[in-house]
């Protein structure tokens, strides 16, 4: 605790922290997702062979993934998030740790890592599915190349909630922690 406390302690690191989670993974998620799920509907509909069916079993967790992120996302843009840097600004002020209807900070951060555990859940049926996000031999291009972009939101995914997790989260708790 003591080396994510120093890190904290630095001025704005939790709002540049923020600032890349936003801008890094926030960002690529709105972009990616809507097009993800446009791509698969319409193979669903209209493609042909075992990719089809494949596709069919997978929309409706992609779906559901996204309405969850989606979700998500908003819960930490404008509550957790403006939560965190008001908690950086009053302890860079020498003020106490501000209080919230929901008590510590930590309450809400359990919410933000149950959210993190369902969506992965999903991810994660999606690639058995789909045996690791890949295309049946009979797929065209467009197929594979969209199993090729849900490689790349697992791995985006992964790193964005190791970002928070490990880093944010913790930091934001020891933070507050050491400004009650």
């Amino acid at each position: 605790m003591a080396l994510q406390l120093s890190i904290a302690e630095r001025t704005d690191f939790l709002r540049n922290l923020i600032a890349n989670i936003l801008s890094q993974h926030h960002e690529y998620l709105k972009r990616e997702l809507p097009g993800m799920e446009a791509a698969l509907t319409e193979v669903a509909q209209v493609g042909s062979g075992t990719y089809r069916q494949q596709a069919a079993e997978m929309l409706p967790l992609l779906v559901r993934f996204r309405q969850e992120l989606e979700a998500h996302m908003k819960r930490e843009e404008l509550n957790l998030f403006p939560l965190i840097e008001r908690l950086e600004r009053t302890f860079a002020a020498g003020q106490p740790a501000p209080r919230n209807s929901f008590g510590p900070l930590s309450n809400a951060i359990q919410f933000m890592n149950e959210d993190h555990d369902f969506e992965n859940q999903l991810l994660d049926r999606m690639a058995e599915m789909s045996h690791g996000f890949a295309a049946p031999s009979d797929a065209p291009a467009d197929y594979t190349k969209l199993m090729i972009r849900l490689q790349a939101l697992k791995v985006d995914l992964d790193e964005h909630v190791r970002k928070e997790d490990e880093m944010l989260f913790p930091a934001a708790i020891c933070l507050e922690e050491k400004s009650l």
